[in-house]
């Protein structure tokens, strides 16, 4: 747990400011612009949930799509290079893959991130798991509802989620308010995945039914 908070510690305002640009080339104009925007987010979130580790959610935002550019053909090079994986490469969804891949590049070219819940956030932004953490969840809701995302349902589920924070008396509420949220994208995502044939990760199956049974954060 020491060495955990000695690595986090490590992280500084400055490192953060030399990431934002470091990660540019790794990213479309249009994916940058996302990922400067789910940055911002999550610092707000932060502030809210972590104040604490504002600075470290900020460096797990701007990682998270850090091999969204790839092509899949270089995504299952890497996938099988790397052998970060005990099933088939086929089991991964089309969707999900890039953050299967995104921590063998930060753990590559930007070890000075690699910590375990920066990696983890990465490793699950797009699908959840069962028993997240707060920080996992910061950024996985970042990414959801980040205001330059103009699908109905992200803009709908920030207004939802903001409106209630207002309304929120104390930190109890607030954590409700975010596994009640955790759980609405959850739903909305399986909606979509299965509306379109898609195959669904079993993480976002298990994250579904972990805080439908009113699981908390671990």
């Amino acid at each position: 747990m020491e060495q955990k908070k000695e690595a986090a510690a490590m992280i500084t305002p400055e490192m953060i400011d030399e990431l934002r640009v470091k990660v540019k080339p790794y990213l479309t104009d249009a994916r940058y612009a996302h990922t400067l925007s789910v940055e911002t987010e999550a610092a707000a979130l932060g502030a809210i949930y972590l104040p604490e580790r504002v600075v470290e959610l900020r460096a797990a935002a701007l990682l998270h799509d850090i091999t969204k550019k790839l092509t899949y053909e270089k995504q299952l090079n890497l996938i099988a290079e790397f052998g970060i994986i005990n099933n088939n490469i086929e089991d991964i969804a089309l969707a999900a893959i890039h953050a299967v891949t995104a921590p063998i590049i930060i753990k590559r070219d930007f070890p000075e991130f690699a910590t375990s819940d920066i990696l983890s956030a990465v490793r699950y932004h797009t699908t959840g798991y069962a028993g997240m953490t707060k920080f996992d969840a910061i950024i996985y809701i970042a990414d959801f509802i980040e205001p330059t995302r103009d699908e109905d349902i992200c803009m709908q589920m920030r207004r939802s989620f903001y409106k209630k924070l207002e309304s929120a008396g104390d930190e109890k509420e607030r954590v409700v308010i975010l596994k009640e949220t955790i759980l609405s994208v959850l739903r909305s995502t399986l909606a979509y995945l299965t509306s379109k044939k898609v195959r669904i990760e079993r993480d976002t199956e298990a994250a579904v039914s972990y805080f439908s049974r009113g699981g908390d954060f671990t």
